[in-house]
């Protein structure tokens, strides 16, 4: 046997052999962890199992926050167990838009929802499954049927580079002037809203994100009436979390106890403290906003940040018992001679 191994075609043929055995091998141990990170990481998945989980019956941000809050900190917390989520809706009895952009805007997040399947299904009480359907999270979503599609109801998503997106603003102000007013003229409160909605995301990124922002305007023109309600949400640090805030906080408050993020809501919307970076005196964004808040065709004036819920309205701030991490407002226009 030993004279035929030692033939050159018998060497040639094991040295093949050989050769062949160590690159199997080879990619045989670089193809499990390229496979295990690709499952975990890269791959959404849409089938199989689903942890259903209950919504409160009350599905609002702005009407009950700490049990709508939790709700989703439940989701994200099952998601981070590698476990799929469906959102059940089924049994919610009262809905504002509000829980709408904010659950749209978390199945969006890759952070939200660690690349795994999520799905949801409608309300059965028919004005928030009309407000369900139309908002268009079916879309988002994996979903047995397709979502009810309009054009007076917007949820629309935007990721800009350091720029305010002015024609947006105005096509969104004359959508609800239109079917607040019956008008086509531009109702400068909202416009200016909008408009300073948009630049402060900038300042309420991550340090990291600094120029990409990620927020979502949601526009709902009530069909059971004339008011128009407006969600924006960016998925930022957060006010209390932006770095012009915690400077405030590290020069002022350090030495005198602070404890309180809601005590700071009114110095944030007069201006003692800006919401904007680079600026050293008083900002415009929050002190405009607030102004505008008073109007007499602005109804219900809502902002939730980290832990802090402010009925700008009525002047009235306290703490929540869970944190939203990002800034929402929630803002009416209201017809004349409604409160």
């Amino acid at each position: 046997m030993k004279k035929y191994i030692v033939q050159p075609k018998w060497k040639k043929y094991l040295e093949r052999v050989s050769a062949d055995k160590l690159k199997r091998k080879r990619r045989k141990k670089n193809r499990k962890p390229k496979q295990c990170q690709k499952n975990k990481q890269l791959v959404p998945r849409r089938s199989g199992k689903f942890t259903n989980l209950k919504a409160p019956s009350i599905f609002s941000l702005i009407n009950n926050s700490d049990e709508t809050l939790a709700y989703f900190n439940m989701a994200k917390s099952t998601l981070n167990k590698r476990l799929q989520v469906e959102f059940d809706l089924s049994k919610v009895n009262n809905m504002t838009p509000d829980a709408i952009a904010y659950l749209v805007a978390s199945v969006h997040h890759p952070g939200f929802t660690k690349g795994l399947g999520v799905k949801g299904n409608s309300p059965i009480q028919p004005d928030a499954s009309r407000m369900f359907s139309e908002s268009g999270f079916l879309g988002h979503v994996y979903s047995e049927r397709q979502g009810i599609s309009s054009p007076k109801h917007l949820l629309l998503h935007k990721i800009t580079k350091s720029k305010v997106e002015n024609d947006l603003a105005k096509k969104s102000c004359l959508l609800a002037v239109n079917h607040t007013f019956g008008n086509s003229n531009i109702f400068r409160p909202i416009y200016e809203i909008l408009i300073e909605c948009m630049a402060n995301t900038k300042n309420h990124a991550s340090p990291g994100s600094q120029g990409k922002y990620d927020w979502w305007l949601f526009e709902y023109n009530d069909p059971n009436n004339n008011i128009t309600k407006f969600t924006f949400l960016d998925l930022g640090v957060g006010i209390f979390e932006s770095l012009p805030v915690r400077n405030y906080i590290r020069k002022f408050l350090t030495n005198i106890g602070w404890k309180k993020n809601a005590d700071l809501m009114p110095r944030l919307l007069s201006g003692e403290i800006s919401s904007r970076t680079g600026l050293k005196e008083r900002g415009r964004g929050f002190p405009l906003i607030y102004n505008h808040s008073k109007n007499k065709h602005i109804g219900s004036f809502i902002i939730i940040s980290n832990d802090v819920y402010a009925d700008v309205k009525n002047e009235k701030y306290s703490k929540m018992k869970y944190i939203l991490p990002g800034t929402l407002l929630y803002f009416e226009l209201v017809p004349r001679g409604v409160n």
